[in-house]
């Protein structure tokens, strides 16, 4: 509840909108929009990084057993795989949402002359959040095609594809903490920079 109050963005079509024409309600409408869509996007990030984390986490469990008691090969493989996809497809939309963003707020800066700190602390949310995105993606997929040799080994490849994946579980729980601080920073800027926005308009 209390991430989805921090996240919340609110704006409406006013009967003044209406009464301005067709292009100040569209604009109004794709305002609304953005906002509901980003609301639910940033959530929609963060649950799906929680439980591909969560699901990294029993694989790598699963994975602890199988190297101890050559069992619950099946379990490890089963948990594994769709951890990792949704790990890196979450990481990666993630990092696009920071981008386009970034974007919105540099094209609003532009036309209503809003406050250069804003656009300053948006890229500095990016540049904070990127190099641990990128650690978690590029850990996942290295620990994740050594899976496939360790399968038919038992040797060194095994126990560095073990390691790779409890590093792997650890700087994915560091990207996502780093994630959801930036998320909330970011949305209360956007925030920020609407009512600008809207006070223009008005």
């Amino acid at each position: 509840m209390a991430v989805a109050q921090a996240l919340r963005l609110r704006v409406s079509v006013t009967e003044s909108d209406l009464a301005e024409g067709p292009q100040t309600v569209s604009l109004s409408h794709c305002r609304y929009e953005a906002c509901a869509s980003r609301e639910f996007m940033a959530l929609g990030l963060l649950i799906a990084n929680v439980l591909s984390w969560v699901g990294l986490c029993a694989a790598a469990y699963f994975g602890h057993l199988h190297a101890v008691t050559h069992s619950n090969f099946r379990n490890h493989f089963n948990m594994a795989i769709p951890a990792a996809f949704l790990s890196i497809f979450s990481h990666s939309m993630t990092f696009f949402y920071f981008i386009g963003m970034t974007k919105q707020i540099k094209d609003w800066s532009a036309r209503h002359k809003l406050d250069p700190a804003i656009l300053s602390q948006m890229r500095s949310c990016k540049s904070k959040a990127s190099p641990h995105i990128t650690a978690a993606i590029l850990g996942t997929m290295a620990a994740t095609i050594l899976g496939g040799g360790a399968a038919t080994s038992r040797g060194l490849l095994a126990s560095v594809h073990g390691w790779l994946g409890y590093i792997a579980v650890a700087i994915n729980l560091l990207a996502i903490i780093i994630e959801y601080r930036c998320l909330l920073v970011n949305n209360l800027l956007v925030e920020d920079a609407l009512k600008k926005v809207t006070s223009d308009k008005n």
